[in-house]
């Protein structure tokens, strides 16, 4: 896709000694694939807080009273 884009003076002048060996195509490319990473990362740590804080509020405990004390002797 072919788009144009308008920079502000003040980035043109901290992109361009990063572009240098890059066109400025692949590097607004590269830009941008770095920040949908970062955001796809974060959804997934947000999604991660909340299974985690699901499981702490679940009672799993029940489950593992029986098991932690059955076939134990009578001491």
């Amino acid at each position: 896709m072919r788009t144009t884009i308008v920079i502000d003076k003040e980035l043109t002048k901290k992109v361009e000694p990063l572009a240098l060996h890059k066109q400025l195509s692949s590097f607004v490319n590269m830009c941008l694939y770095e920040h949908f990473d970062k955001v796809e990362i974060i959804k997934k740590q947000h999604a991660l807080e909340k299974e985690y804080a699901q499981a702490a509020r679940a009672d799993n405990n029940e489950d593992f009273i029986q098991i932690e004390t059955e076939d134990w002797p009578e001491w």
